[in-house]
């Protein structure tokens, strides 16, 4: 494996899964738990991409995005979590047609952080892929994980909150520690009134 091309970006990191997902079909046929995924994913994809982001890969139920690597500017962190508002308002539509049917809803899980990344072309024997690399990636997704612990839907990093603070609304969880990360963090939850304030 080796790198082919590769550089030095600052910019934001998403991370993004639908919460319970293994749970919620693990007496249901593959095909219908593929199809769901899919339609689900390819709705939030839309919005990270109509809101400047770029899908770096799905992972299973839920997807890594990112802000400022394509197109570097100095809004990356504001693009990220307007685009996670985004994302539970279209979850919020989706929940309102399975509630009709009588199905389960579904929640988001989101973690954002900020800072340098490597973005860079990675070649393994015939395969190829563009992605991100860094302890900043690293982190965002420790952060995601951490929303459930908290029962809340996007949380953000220091560094994104920082970034923000002075446009969006935030309630500060506290400092935490983070699964294979050093020290404590100090997690926001962006909070769900932003999209009526913003009128998103």
């Amino acid at each position: 494996m080796s790198s082919i091309t590769k550089k030095r970006v600052e910019a934001t990191i998403m991370f993004c899964d639908i919460m319970n997902f293994t749970t919620l079909f693990d007496d249901k046929d593959p095909e219908e738990a593929f199809v769901f995924a899919n339609y689900v994913l390819k709705t939030l994809s839309n919005v990270v991409t109509k809101c400047g982001g770029t899908v770096d890969k799905f992972m299973g139920d839920g997807l890594l995005a990112h802000f400022g690597v394509n197109s570097p500017n100095s809004d990356h962190a504001m693009k990220a979590c307007y685009c996670s508002l985004k994302l539970l308002d279209e979850i919020w539509k989706i929940n309102c047609n399975r509630y009709i049917l009588n199905q389960i809803i579904i929640s988001l899980g989101i973690g954002i952080h900020s800072g340098e990344i490597v973005f860079g072309k990675i070649e393994a024997g015939t395969y190829n892929e563009f992605s991100v690399f860094g302890d900043v990636v690293n982190t965002a997704s420790r952060i995601e994980r951490m929303t459930r612990f908290f029962s809340v839907d996007i949380l953000v990093s220091q560094t994104t909150y920082d970034l923000c603070k002075n446009n969006l609304d935030f309630f500060k969880i506290g400092d935490t520690t983070l699964k294979g990360k050093k020290g404590k963090h100090t997690l926001f939850w962006l909070v769900p009134t932003n999209l009526i304030k913003n009128k998103l």
